[in-house]
């Protein structure tokens, strides 16, 4: 036996996880997004949803724009998206 580290996009499909969690998840929505300015990326949140449950993979602001609030930005983008749907809630 041999553990191994390799890159996400390598793993995920080896571990067969999004076949197997499908059984248990009635809905889920991707939630990611970023922002953009004269064709530069200021940043970005990988986030999705679980049923009820709001998914939080990555959140990456520019160096130059950190310290301006944007990463709050993006979290309550998210959770309203989520909210507005009607699939998160607050437990």
């Amino acid at each position: 036996m041999e553990l191994r580290f390799a890159p996400e996009e390598e793993v995920a499909p080896r571990l067969l996880l999004g076949a197997y969690n499908e059984r248990f998840v009635r809905s889920s929505a991707d939630l990611s997004c970023w922002l953009e300015e004269n064709g530069v990326c200021l940043g970005g949140i990988n986030a999705f949803r679980l049923d009820t449950l709001l998914m939080i993979d990555r959140l990456w602001v520019a160096e130059e724009q950190r310290g301006k609030g944007l990463g709050c930005r993006f979290l309550k983008v998210v959770e309203n998206e989520g909210n507005g749907r009607g699939h998160c809630g607050r437990s």
